[in-house]
């Protein structure tokens, strides 16, 4: 009879899906097991096939472009999170995980756009509040920079990394009093960060403070004797309170310990007069 047949055919198509179910179910559940075992070229091929069954689904998008970010494949990955983000573009990790792809790739304009659609969705990413704030730093637009970087620190207010690039971006915008204010309660509480007083004696400079700038970089040539911007600084701090001769002992000391960035001492203004004075010159060509 014909109903039985439609019957019949209704069965078999119920079958056939139950099987494609089971085998994506099945397929994900192995994708899973390899991704955490980190055995990611097998993940990606479970995924694959989960595709295959399911069709285009977000989270097998997303999972791909997770293992393909993991293997460094990052054009790949951004071709991943690109269709996974089109999928359903009010979830934020695609978002999230575009904006570090393209910044691995160089491609600044694309990791900055995919930052900010991710902020339109949650304002207070950190991730994206502190690449933003890199990214605008980098453009010299520290106005902007700033502002990413008070986001972030109004949540996470003991950041080193974001704590310094903050002060980097007031030094920059000449607010040098609230550079010192935040720096300085930065290196009580991490007295031997090398980037965090750096910065804060160059805000002391900036500020005409050059007695306490020059505390600061003397102790930066102590933590890192290799740093040589500590060591321009720290002789730049002793010309500015009028004493040559130990800008001159800081280069001897600087050169005692493999100091070779000699081209800048040669051409920064600050150091017109300690290169006219023949002490320097025997130095300069030893």
């Amino acid at each position: 009879m014909p109903h039985r047949r439609l019957l019949f055919l209704l069965a078999l198509l119920a079958l056939v899906a139950l099987d494609a179910c089971n085998a994506a179910d099945l397929a994900r559940r192995r994708a899973d097991r390899y991704f955490g075992e980190g055995m990611y070229p097998e993940a990606m091929a479970e995924y694959e096939n989960v595709l295959q069954a399911e069709g285009d689904s977000y989270d097998t998008y997303y999972s791909l472009g997770d293992c393909l970010r993991r293997l460094n494949r990052w054009e790949e990955a951004c071709a991943r999170f690109e269709q996974a983000k089109a999928l359903a573009p009010q979830y934020p990790e695609a978002h999230e995980r575009l904006g570090e792809c393209y910044g691995e790739l160089k491609q600044t304009d694309k990791a900055e756009a995919a930052w900010l659609e991710l902020l339109k969705l949650d304002p207070k990413r950190l991730k994206a509040n502190d690449a933003m704030g890199d990214i605008n730093f980098d453009r010299q637009r520290y106005e902007a920079a700033a502002g990413y970087y008070e986001v972030y620190l109004s949540q996470k207010p003991d950041d080193e990394g974001v704590v310094t690039s903050y002060g980097a971006a007031l030094i920059a915008l000449k607010k040098y009093d609230t550079a010192i204010q935040m720096l300085e309660k930065f290196v009580l509480s991490q007295p031997a960060h090398v980037n965090g007083r750096f910065n804060l004696g160059v805000a002391y400079m900036g500020a005409h403070r050059n007695d306490d700038a020059l505390r600061e970089f003397t102790v930066v040539t102590e933590l890192a004797p290799s740093f040589a911007d500590g060591w321009i600084h720290l002789a730049a701090a002793n010309v500015r309170l009028g004493d040559m001769q130990r800008a001159i002992d800081v280069f001897e000391r600087a050169k005692s310990r493999g100091f070779s960035d000699w081209e800048r001492v040669e051409t920064d203004p600050d150091f017109e007069t300690v290169r006219q004075l023949d002490r320097y010159k025997a130095l300069a060509k030893r």
